[in-house]
């Protein structure tokens, strides 16, 4: 038409039709219109001058590749919602408030066309429990009126009817970007819920289709009138492919489709993974097949464009400013989880490249502990001793130990930097056959970092730890460098690194318990309560029993003592009890009251 030509001639689009067979008749076909930037000039660099362009050859078929790379194929109507062309809801390219249009385009002629949104506005605040009288009203008028009238509107306008109820019913201070009650139901009505239907007889793209047999044939279809949620085992054949599917339609961005909890996947966390679950929650959702149609631009199935998506996040990721090694991992986990492993194999050199320009040692090894399992414990998704996966993690394993050398003392990260290091561990000790490190220059690193007295408490007991686990380092060593951290202000944390590495080391060496005890009995009643929250995070990982065994250590030559009796209070008021005796014995001692067993 005119209007392609006009648009394509500008350089704004760019527009394919496929021609029909020769020896059939001509029938309609659906295209799509790709839009793309116009270079200064007016074509595209490296494009021939207008002039001087081959004619367009379609013989074979298959669509042209557009200037600028793009490949065109055809067009498809979507249906549109007034909620996603508002640019107060981030479309940039929208209106503000396009409900507010149209309600005036619908009342005009008539006069004071504002106030029937004004009785809209009204009525959803007092639906909502806000406070809004009939004098409320009467001074949102007449400030609306005035505001029209200073700026010269020959009615009261958007603008005009918001700042006016703003002024006369908002009495709080409003910060910038953040809600308030009255905005919200403000914008809401004026953002209109008109929503754009397609004709029963429009051409769809195959991909709305694709996406609607195969929620059918998985019963995944999210019901109408209430939310569904389901709980999927993934060691189940049926629980298999609902969950790639749901991974799916997650990478695709599709609504409706939103995963609420999930076994973690991440070795580093140091949790054992027995089974693997997800629980998804299913929701109706009006802009569906809008979502649906505007994915088919990455393939006419489900699958085509779940691979595709994969290939531009990958793509999106190698552009960015700064490297993600984690981000690359879990774009594998993406394919693993949509059972496109093998495929994935066209960006695995992208993600390899990705983790050698990673220089944070944080991110490197939260991608170790996924490749970890991946490669080692997977037993559903298809990637265990795959060979790209196993050079993936090869390569991290690698750039992670080399980083963690460099890394300097850290602070306020020692969940992170722990989940590392154990990261770190668990590959060499699970995968060492295909590493190409071998156990001494493994060590070597760990032993160079003990001997570093610049480093963080955390650290250095993270790496006694490591020593200890491989038998590089025997439980004197332990308790000697747990002695270098008696300070109150370090010992919580040293211990802290220790036991996240090595809790076995503290039930397998008696004297250490019995260290840590004389350090304590030590300290005064300042210098323990500055001990005490460290030292409980320090044990948090042990469970009961091991706490039990621990206690019998200590106390197994008192015969007098019974263990485990009941505080009647949790540690948090045991701690405030002993600060309070303390200064009242000092305050006792300050004046000269002396207190022995007698009195």
């Amino acid at each position: 038409s005119a209007l392609f030509d006009r648009l394509y001639g500008s350089g704004a689009f760019a527009v394919w039709q496929p021609p029909p067979p020769a020896e059939t008749p001509a029938q309609p076909d659906f295209m799509i219109i790709t839009q793309r930037e116009p270079a200064p000039n007016g074509h595209d660099a490296g494009d021939p001058p207008p002039d001087e362009a081959e004619p367009a050859d379609h013989a074979n078929g298959q669509p042209d590749e557009a200037p600028g790379g793009v490949i065109i194929s055809g067009i498809a109507l979507t249906p549109y919602s007034y909620e996603r062309l508002d640019n107060l809801r981030g479309y940039e390219s929208g209106m503000p408030n396009p409900g507010f249009y149209h309600h005036m385009w619908l009342q005009e002629g008539e006069a004071n066309r504002h106030r029937r949104l004004l009785s809209m506005v009204t009525a959803m605040l007092r639906e909502r429990n806000q406070v809004v009288s009939s004098a409320d009203l009467i001074a949102v008028e007449t400030m609306a009126q005035a505001l029209a009238a200073l700026r010269g509107h020959r009615q009261v306008w958007r603008r005009d009817l918001i700042d006016g109820i703003i002024s006369a019913l908002v009495k709080d201070e409003l910060a910038y970007d953040v809600g308030h009650p009255f905005l919200e139901a403000i914008h809401e009505v004026f953002r209109g819920d008109e929503r754009g239907k397609l004709d029963d007889a429009t051409t769809l793209p195959p991909l709305v289709a694709d996406i609607k047999e195969t929620l059918k044939r998985c019963d995944i279809e999210p019901p109408r009138t209430r939310n569904r949620y389901i709980g999927i085992d993934l060691s189940t054949k049926d629980g298999l492919a609902q969950s790639r599917v749901l991974h799916q339609l997650r990478v695709l961005g599709i609504p409706g489709f939103r995963q609420m909890d999930g076994t973690n996947l991440n070795v580093a966390d140091g949790e054992l993974i027995e089974e693997v679950r997800e629980a998804w929650e299913l929701t109706w959702s009006p802009e569906f097949e809008a979502a649906c149609v505007e994915a088919s631009i990455y393939g006419p199935t489900l699958v085509d464009a779940a691979q595709a998506k994969l290939v531009e996040t990958a793509d999106l990721l190698g552009k960015a400013e700064r490297a993600d090694a984690a981000a690359a991992a879990k774009v594998l986990l993406d394919a693993a989880l949509m059972g496109l492993p093998g495929s994935a194999t066209e960006f695995y050199e992208k993600l390899l490249d990705l983790i050698h320009q990673d220089s944070n040692f944080f991110t490197v090894t939260r991608a170790l502990g996924l490749l970890l399992f991946l490669y080692r414990f997977d037993k559903l998704l298809g990637t265990a001793q795959h060979a790209d996966v196993g050079e993936l993690l090869r390569t991290t394993f690698q750039r992670g130990l080399w980083l963690l050398e460099s890394l300097g003392a850290v602070q306020g990260q020692d969940k992170d930097l722990l989940g590392g290091v154990r990261a770190l561990l668990q590959t060499f000790e699970r995968c060492a056959s295909i590493l190409n490190t071998d156990r001494d220059d493994f060590l070597a690193v760990f032993e160079r970092i003990s001997h570093d007295n610049a480093q963080t408490p955390v650290l250095r007991g993270a790496v006694a730890g490591v020593l200890f686990m491989m038998g590089s380092a025997d439980g004197d060593a332990v308790i000697a460098d747990m002695r270098y951290f008696a300070d109150p202000a370090h010992l919580g944390d040293y211990l802290n690194g220790l036991f996240a590495l090595a809790r076995e080391v503290i039930q397998r060496q008696p004297d250490l318990a019995h260290s840590i005890d004389t350090v304590l009995a030590d300290y005064g009643d300042e210098d323990f309560l500055t001990a005490l929250p460290s030292l409980r995070l320090a044990f948090t990982p042990f469970t009961p029993r091991e706490k039990h065994a621990i206690a019998r250590v200590l106390f197994e030559e008192q015969d007098d003592v019974t263990l485990l009796q009941a505080l009647g209070t949790n540690a948090e008021q045991a701690a405030q009890v002993l600060a309070f005796e303390t200064a009242l014995f000092q305050a006792l001692a300050r004046y000269g009251v002396n207190l022995d067993d007698d009195q």
